[in-house]
Protein backbone atom coordinates (compact mmCIF):
# COMPACT_ATOMS: atom_id res chain seq x y z
CA UNK A 1 0.00 0.00 0.00
CA UNK A 2 0.82 3.92 -0.15
CA UNK A 3 1.29 4.13 3.37
CA UNK A 4 4.07 1.10 3.78
CA UNK A 5 5.83 2.66 0.49
CA UNK A 6 5.96 6.13 2.11
CA UNK A 7 7.18 4.00 5.53
CA UNK A 8 9.60 2.09 3.57
CA UNK A 9 11.32 5.21 2.09
CA UNK A 10 11.65 7.24 4.97
CA UNK A 11 12.87 4.32 6.85
CA UNK A 12 15.91 3.89 4.17
CA UNK A 13 16.66 7.40 3.93
CA UNK A 14 17.11 7.60 7.47
CA UNK A 15 19.81 4.71 7.82
CA UNK A 16 21.21 5.88 5.21
CA UNK A 17 21.67 8.85 6.94
CA UNK A 18 23.23 7.10 10.16
CA UNK A 19 25.63 5.06 8.14
CA UNK A 20 26.71 8.25 6.14
CA UNK A 21 27.42 10.03 9.45
CA UNK A 22 28.94 6.93 11.43
CA UNK A 23 30.84 5.07 8.68
CA UNK A 24 30.78 6.95 5.65
CA UNK A 25 30.80 4.97 2.17
CA UNK A 26 32.58 1.87 1.34
CA UNK A 27 32.46 -1.65 0.62
CA UNK A 28 31.30 -3.03 3.79
CA UNK A 29 29.32 -0.28 5.01
CA UNK A 30 27.04 -0.81 2.13
CA UNK A 31 27.13 -4.64 3.01
CA UNK A 32 25.88 -3.51 6.87
CA UNK A 33 23.53 -1.38 5.25
CA UNK A 34 21.47 -3.77 3.67
CA UNK A 35 21.37 -6.38 6.08
CA UNK A 36 20.13 -3.86 8.04
CA UNK A 37 17.67 -2.36 6.12
CA UNK A 38 16.15 -5.34 5.20
CA UNK A 39 16.00 -6.53 9.04
CA UNK A 40 14.62 -3.68 10.34
CA UNK A 41 11.84 -4.19 7.36
CA UNK A 42 11.54 -7.98 8.36
CA UNK A 43 10.75 -6.18 11.75
CA UNK A 44 8.55 -3.82 11.01
CA UNK A 45 6.58 -5.83 8.76
CA UNK A 46 6.33 -4.38 5.00
CA UNK A 47 5.91 -7.06 3.56
CA UNK A 48 5.98 -6.13 -0.14
CA UNK A 49 7.44 -2.97 0.40
CA UNK A 50 10.68 -4.35 2.24
CA UNK A 51 12.87 -3.90 -0.43
CA UNK A 52 12.07 -0.04 -1.27
CA UNK A 53 13.56 0.29 2.41
CA UNK A 54 17.02 -1.41 0.82
CA UNK A 55 16.62 0.69 -2.13
CA UNK A 56 16.15 3.86 -1.06
CA UNK A 57 19.18 3.50 2.09
CA UNK A 58 21.44 3.08 -1.02
CA UNK A 59 20.67 5.43 -3.24
CA UNK A 60 21.06 8.11 -0.38
CA UNK A 61 24.41 6.76 0.75
CA UNK A 62 25.71 6.52 -2.68
CA UNK A 63 25.57 10.46 -3.26
CA UNK A 64 28.15 13.08 -1.88
CA UNK A 65 25.50 15.08 -0.47
CA UNK A 66 23.44 12.84 1.28
CA UNK A 67 21.26 15.67 3.32
CA UNK A 68 19.59 16.82 -0.10
CA UNK A 69 19.17 13.75 -1.84
CA UNK A 70 17.17 11.95 1.57
CA UNK A 71 14.75 15.36 1.11
CA UNK A 72 14.59 14.49 -2.58
CA UNK A 73 13.88 10.69 -1.62
CA UNK A 74 11.30 11.23 0.82
CA UNK A 75 9.61 14.32 -1.64
CA UNK A 76 9.01 12.21 -4.46
CA UNK A 77 7.97 9.53 -2.60
CA UNK A 78 5.54 11.48 -0.81
CA UNK A 79 4.10 12.94 -4.50
CA UNK A 80 3.67 9.64 -6.08
CA UNK A 81 1.86 8.25 -2.99
CA UNK A 82 -0.26 11.65 -2.75
CA UNK A 83 -1.10 11.23 -6.92
CA UNK A 84 -1.89 7.62 -6.40
CA UNK A 85 -4.81 8.12 -4.04
CA UNK A 86 -5.75 11.00 -6.35
CA UNK A 87 -6.49 8.69 -8.72
CA UNK A 88 -7.60 5.59 -6.72
CA UNK A 89 -10.38 8.40 -6.03
CA UNK A 90 -11.30 9.47 -8.93
CA UNK A 91 -10.74 6.83 -10.92
CA UNK A 92 -11.05 3.84 -8.34
CA UNK A 93 -9.75 0.39 -9.64
CA UNK A 94 -12.45 -2.69 -9.82
CA UNK A 95 -12.89 -4.78 -6.81
CA UNK A 96 -13.28 -7.98 -8.77
CA UNK A 97 -16.07 -9.35 -6.79
CA UNK A 98 -17.66 -10.68 -9.47
CA UNK A 99 -15.36 -13.29 -10.22
CA UNK A 100 -14.64 -13.88 -6.99
CA UNK A 101 -18.39 -14.71 -6.89
CA UNK A 102 -19.23 -16.98 -10.05
CA UNK A 103 -15.56 -18.71 -8.75
CA UNK A 104 -17.19 -19.71 -5.31
CA UNK A 105 -19.96 -20.75 -6.79
CA UNK A 106 -18.62 -22.97 -9.56
CA UNK A 107 -16.57 -24.86 -6.33
CA UNK A 108 -19.79 -25.34 -4.83
CA UNK A 109 -21.73 -26.19 -7.92
CA UNK A 110 -18.84 -28.60 -8.61
CA UNK A 111 -19.59 -30.22 -5.14
CA UNK A 112 -23.28 -30.60 -6.01
CA UNK A 113 -22.56 -32.22 -9.14
CA UNK A 114 -20.80 -34.76 -7.70
CA UNK A 115 -22.52 -35.89 -5.15
CA UNK A 116 -25.95 -35.81 -7.05
CA UNK A 117 -23.91 -38.18 -9.89
CA UNK A 118 -22.78 -40.66 -6.08
CA UNK A 119 -26.74 -40.55 -5.34
CA UNK A 120 -27.89 -42.12 -8.76
CA UNK A 121 -24.85 -44.39 -9.02
CA UNK A 122 -24.36 -45.76 -5.72
CA UNK A 123 -28.00 -47.73 -5.77
CA UNK A 124 -26.15 -49.32 -9.12
CA UNK A 125 -23.89 -52.40 -9.41
CA UNK A 126 -20.85 -49.76 -9.26
CA UNK A 127 -18.02 -51.08 -10.87
CA UNK A 128 -14.26 -50.18 -9.48
CA UNK A 129 -14.30 -47.84 -12.98
CA UNK A 130 -17.01 -45.67 -12.18
CA UNK A 131 -15.50 -45.45 -8.37
CA UNK A 132 -12.58 -44.62 -9.18
CA UNK A 133 -13.98 -41.78 -11.64
CA UNK A 134 -15.72 -40.56 -8.15
CA UNK A 135 -12.19 -40.32 -6.94
CA UNK A 136 -11.00 -38.52 -9.47
CA UNK A 137 -13.98 -35.74 -9.78
CA UNK A 138 -13.48 -35.29 -6.15
CA UNK A 139 -9.52 -34.46 -6.41
CA UNK A 140 -10.60 -32.36 -9.86
CA UNK A 141 -12.61 -30.28 -7.52
CA UNK A 142 -9.94 -29.95 -4.32
CA UNK A 143 -7.77 -28.69 -7.11
CA UNK A 144 -9.72 -26.28 -8.59
CA UNK A 145 -10.49 -24.72 -5.25
CA UNK A 146 -6.62 -23.61 -5.16
CA UNK A 147 -7.46 -21.52 -8.64
CA UNK A 148 -10.24 -20.31 -6.81
CA UNK A 149 -8.85 -19.05 -4.11
CA UNK A 150 -6.47 -16.99 -6.14
CA UNK A 151 -9.02 -15.75 -7.62
CA UNK A 152 -11.01 -14.85 -4.30
CA UNK A 153 -7.57 -13.27 -2.97
CA UNK A 154 -7.52 -10.60 -5.73
CA UNK A 155 -11.05 -9.72 -4.82
CA UNK A 156 -9.72 -9.33 -1.49
CA UNK A 157 -6.72 -7.18 -2.49
CA UNK A 158 -9.16 -5.09 -4.97
CA UNK A 159 -11.60 -3.71 -1.68
CA UNK A 160 -8.55 -2.79 0.67
CA UNK A 161 -8.02 1.13 0.67
CA UNK A 162 -10.37 1.17 -2.27
CA UNK A 163 -13.48 3.73 -2.36
CA UNK A 164 -15.46 1.15 -4.23
CA UNK A 165 -14.69 -1.76 -2.19
CA UNK A 166 -15.88 -0.32 0.85
CA UNK A 167 -19.35 -2.17 -0.01
CA UNK A 168 -18.39 -4.98 -1.19
CA UNK A 169 -16.08 -6.17 1.93
CA UNK A 170 -19.02 -7.80 3.64
CA UNK A 171 -19.87 -9.73 -0.03
CA UNK A 172 -15.91 -10.88 0.01
CA UNK A 173 -16.19 -11.93 3.73
CA UNK A 174 -18.82 -13.57 3.14
CA UNK A 175 -17.26 -15.46 -0.17
CA UNK A 176 -14.11 -16.36 1.99
CA UNK A 177 -16.20 -18.21 4.59
CA UNK A 178 -17.92 -19.97 1.95
CA UNK A 179 -15.04 -21.27 -0.27
CA UNK A 180 -13.68 -22.27 3.19
CA UNK A 181 -16.49 -24.65 3.88
CA UNK A 182 -16.12 -26.05 0.30
CA UNK A 183 -12.60 -26.42 0.83
CA UNK A 184 -13.09 -28.45 4.23
CA UNK A 185 -16.33 -30.28 2.26
CA UNK A 186 -13.50 -30.85 -0.59
CA UNK A 187 -11.33 -32.89 1.55
CA UNK A 188 -14.39 -34.57 3.61
CA UNK A 189 -15.66 -35.85 0.10
CA UNK A 190 -12.49 -36.77 -1.50
CA UNK A 191 -12.03 -39.28 1.88
CA UNK A 192 -15.61 -40.47 1.18
CA UNK A 193 -14.76 -40.97 -2.88
CA UNK A 194 -11.53 -42.76 -1.59
CA UNK A 195 -13.26 -45.52 0.73
CA UNK A 196 -15.81 -45.87 -1.28
CA UNK A 197 -13.11 -46.44 -4.54
CA UNK A 198 -11.14 -49.39 -1.81
CA UNK A 199 -14.50 -50.48 -1.20
CA UNK A 200 -15.27 -51.31 -5.27
CA UNK A 201 -11.93 -53.11 -6.12
CA UNK A 202 -12.17 -55.95 -7.88
CA UNK A 203 -11.27 -58.28 -4.42
CA UNK A 204 -14.64 -56.56 -3.04
CA UNK A 205 -16.54 -56.83 -6.46
CA UNK A 206 -19.85 -57.90 -4.78
CA UNK A 207 -22.17 -54.92 -3.96
CA UNK A 208 -23.10 -53.72 -0.91
CA UNK A 209 -26.35 -54.47 0.14
CA UNK A 210 -28.94 -52.80 -0.72
CA UNK A 211 -30.25 -50.71 2.34
CA UNK A 212 -26.68 -49.66 2.66
CA UNK A 213 -26.93 -48.23 -1.10
CA UNK A 214 -30.11 -46.68 0.18
CA UNK A 215 -29.27 -44.68 2.62
CA UNK A 216 -26.06 -43.42 0.61
CA UNK A 217 -28.54 -42.54 -1.94
CA UNK A 218 -30.29 -40.41 0.57
CA UNK A 219 -27.49 -39.06 2.14
CA UNK A 220 -25.87 -38.03 -0.88
CA UNK A 221 -28.95 -36.50 -2.30
CA UNK A 222 -29.40 -34.44 1.06
CA UNK A 223 -26.06 -33.28 1.39
CA UNK A 224 -26.31 -32.31 -2.42
CA UNK A 225 -29.50 -30.29 -1.30
CA UNK A 226 -27.72 -28.48 1.46
CA UNK A 227 -24.77 -27.17 -0.40
CA UNK A 228 -27.33 -26.15 -3.04
CA UNK A 229 -29.03 -23.79 0.31
CA UNK A 230 -26.22 -22.61 1.51
CA UNK A 231 -25.09 -21.21 -1.98
CA UNK A 232 -27.97 -20.03 -2.76
CA UNK A 233 -27.49 -18.13 0.87
CA UNK A 234 -24.04 -17.32 -0.02
CA UNK A 235 -25.07 -15.31 -3.16
CA UNK A 236 -27.40 -13.13 -0.95
CA UNK A 237 -25.13 -11.77 1.46
CA UNK A 238 -23.81 -8.29 1.68
CA UNK A 239 -27.39 -7.50 0.55
CA UNK A 240 -30.02 -5.45 2.36
CA UNK A 241 -31.73 -8.25 4.57
CA UNK A 242 -34.96 -9.22 2.59
CA UNK A 243 -37.56 -11.80 2.84
CA UNK A 244 -35.63 -13.61 0.35
CA UNK A 245 -32.65 -13.91 2.69
CA UNK A 246 -34.77 -14.81 5.55
CA UNK A 247 -36.60 -17.94 3.47
CA UNK A 248 -32.90 -18.70 2.21
CA UNK A 249 -31.90 -18.94 5.73
CA UNK A 250 -35.06 -21.13 6.93
CA UNK A 251 -34.41 -23.40 4.22
CA UNK A 252 -30.59 -23.72 5.37
CA UNK A 253 -31.83 -25.08 8.67
CA UNK A 254 -34.34 -27.79 7.05
CA UNK A 255 -31.36 -29.03 4.75
CA UNK A 256 -29.07 -29.24 7.21
CA UNK A 257 -31.67 -31.17 9.31
CA UNK A 258 -32.76 -33.21 6.66
CA UNK A 259 -28.76 -34.39 6.02
CA UNK A 260 -28.62 -34.57 9.93
CA UNK A 261 -30.94 -37.10 10.42
CA UNK A 262 -30.08 -38.79 6.76
CA UNK A 263 -26.47 -39.31 8.04
CA UNK A 264 -27.71 -40.48 11.78
CA UNK A 265 -29.60 -43.54 9.91
CA UNK A 266 -26.67 -44.02 7.23
CA UNK A 267 -24.09 -44.40 10.44
CA UNK A 268 -26.82 -46.96 12.19
CA UNK A 269 -26.90 -49.35 8.89
CA UNK A 270 -23.00 -49.17 8.05
CA UNK A 271 -22.57 -49.92 11.74
CA UNK A 272 -24.64 -52.98 11.58
CA UNK A 273 -23.62 -53.90 8.16
CA UNK A 274 -19.82 -54.07 9.29
CA UNK A 275 -21.22 -56.57 12.03
CA UNK A 276 -22.03 -59.07 9.05
CA UNK A 277 -19.20 -57.75 7.12
CA UNK A 278 -15.96 -57.38 9.60
CA UNK A 279 -13.67 -56.95 6.52
CA UNK A 280 -15.31 -53.87 5.55
CA UNK A 281 -15.72 -52.04 9.55
CA UNK A 282 -12.56 -50.07 8.56
CA UNK A 283 -13.99 -48.84 5.08
CA UNK A 284 -17.32 -47.78 6.58
CA UNK A 285 -15.41 -46.32 9.56
CA UNK A 286 -14.01 -44.02 7.05
CA UNK A 287 -17.30 -43.30 5.59
CA UNK A 288 -18.52 -42.76 9.36
CA UNK A 289 -15.79 -40.22 9.93
CA UNK A 290 -16.08 -38.26 7.28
Amino acid sequence: TGVRRVASVVLGVLIAVLFSEAVGLNWWSLSLLLLAALGIGHLIRLRDSINEVAISAMIVLGVSQVADTAWDRVAETLIGAAVGMVFSLVLAPPVHVRPANEAVKSAIDALIRLLDTMASEVVDDVTPARAHAWLEEARRIDRDIVRVDATLATAEEGTRLNPRGRRATTTVVALRSGLDTAEISAVALRSVCRALSALYTEERSSSIPVATAESLRSLFHSLAALFAAYGHLLLLQGRPATEAAARAEETLRERQSEADADRQRTETILLADSIGNPDRWELYGTLIAS
